[in-house]
């Protein structure tokens, strides 16, 4: 099976241990990661405010 999985690297997140898990079943699977070329002041920002909210 195909997976596409959408969200932030990171070597302790979710995507990662699923990431992990899906390849250990046997899975392949496609790595898309959403803040792909977002500028560093403008993640930090985005990020702060899903904080906060």
């Amino acid at each position: 099976m195909k997976i596409t999985i959408i969200g932030a690297k990171g070597k302790y997140n979710a995507e990662y241990f699923f990431i992990k898990a899906f390849k250990e079943l046997g899975h392949k699977v496609n790595f898309i990661d959403r803040y792909e070329g977002v500028k560093r002041k403008d993640l930090i920002r985005l990020l702060m405010s899903r904080i906060c909210a």
